[in-house]
């Protein structure tokens, strides 16, 4: 899901603005509370069929998704943002996935890790560096108005098999994927969104909120509602939620703007101000040996 092969790739049009130290670390752990949060959910599902945990390694929090070979879902985030990381910091994250048959997981780079020398670190114990993120803020100050005949709701466990479908069919995930969308709707900290096109439910969304910040994610289109501003009514509507719930800032990430791949997602996010804050690059392990 995430892809890789593109380490020297760069948004193009645009550089990324000056973010405060602290407020970069206060996104990053805001964004690990999201991950773990979501894997919870997913763990707490009747008989945790994909063997999601949870565990404790380097100080962070590692998801482990055991029944998904996919470092998109067995993704680190945080690694080294409080203090640099070490290498039997990644010999005891390499451990817990290793003794529960992960072959696939990712490391992601904030900009405090990279500075004390993260990715150097990553490429010399066998992580090869792939995809870039670009990492969007924007303060919840002045929220878009989008004029729209689509209609944005909140929802709640009932529609969340909604919610999974329409994410698994834009993200061509296999079935048993719609558990991490379904386990955490209705949690602490939660909350989901439908766009909808009369009584038809065309687009997705969800955003995560704690301790003033909040984190959007699970943006997805059907195919015949693309292009009709769903994903801008969505990004709207949670900002005037963000901003309701006592959040200072709202963020996201996407892939990176090439020329020849532009991205609608980071037309989007501009258009309703969100600013680039910095870039992330992506580490996977493929399954050679870590030490």
């Amino acid at each position: 899901m995430i892809p890789a092969g593109n380490a020297n790739r760069r948004f193009v049009g645009s550089s990324p603005v000056t973010a405060d130290g602290e407020l970069v670390r206060a996104i990053e752990r805001n964004e690990a509370d999201a991950w773990s949060a979501c894997v919870l959910g997913l763990a707490g599902l009747d008989g945790n069929p994909l063997r999601a945990e949870v565990v404790v390694a380097a100080g962070v929090r590692v998801p482990i998704v055991a029944g998904l070979d996919d470092p998109f879902f067995n993704n680190v985030v945080g690694l080294g943002v409080d203090a640099p990381a070490t290498a039997d910091d990644l010999r005891e994250i390499a451990s817990a996935y290793e003794g529960r048959s992960q072959t696939r997981w990712a490391v992601v780079v904030a900009p405090p890790a990279a500075e004390a020398g993260l990715e150097a670190l990553l490429l010399r114990h066998g992580l090869e560096h792939g995809s870039d993120f670009a990492k969007f803020v924007r303060s919840t100050e002045r929220p878009p108005v989008v004029a729209s005949e689509l209609r944005v709701e909140r929802i709640d466990a009932d529609d969340a098999d909604i919610f999974a479908a329409i994410n698994v069919a834009a993200w061509e995930l296999p079935a048993a994927a719609a558990g991490w969308f379904t386990g955490c709707v209705g949690r602490a900290g939660w909350l989901h969104y439908l766009c909808y096109d009369g009584s038809d439910p065309i687009a997705t969304a969800a955003m995560y909120v704690k301790d003033g910040l909040a984190w959007t994610s699970w943006a997805a289109t059907r195919p015949d509602g693309r292009g009709r501003g769903a994903q801008s009514a969505l990004i709207a509507f949670r900002i005037r939620d963000a901003a309701d719930l006592g959040c200072s800032h709202i963020h996201t990430e996407t892939y990176d703007e090439q020329a020849d791949n532009p991205s609608q997602s980071y037309r989007n996010l501009t258009r309703a101000g969100f600013e680039l804050a910095y870039w992330r690059p992506n580490y996977y392990y493929d399954g050679s040996r870590v030490g």
